[in-house]
């Protein structure tokens, strides 16, 4: 199979639009005990998901979106 044409979205986090090819599935935890535990899956953009790795502020904000 060959990709002739990219899709394009945009980032929930960032605002920012890219071809499909730049998103992962990424899994949001927000780490609470009980029943105020929530995990959610979404798509993220790459630079998004980076900036997470690296920036603890940056993957609290996103958590709590």
């Amino acid at each position: 199979m060959q990709t002739r044409f990219r899709d394009f979205q945009g980032c929930e986090f960032c605002g920012k639009t890219y071809t499909d090819d730049k998103f992962k599935m990424v899994l949001i935890d927000n780490e609470k005990d009980g029943a105020d535990n929530e995990k959610r899956i979404y798509e993220m953009c790459i630079y998004c998901r980076e900036k997470c790795k690296t920036d603890p502020a940056f993957e609290k904000e996103v958590t709590e979106k």
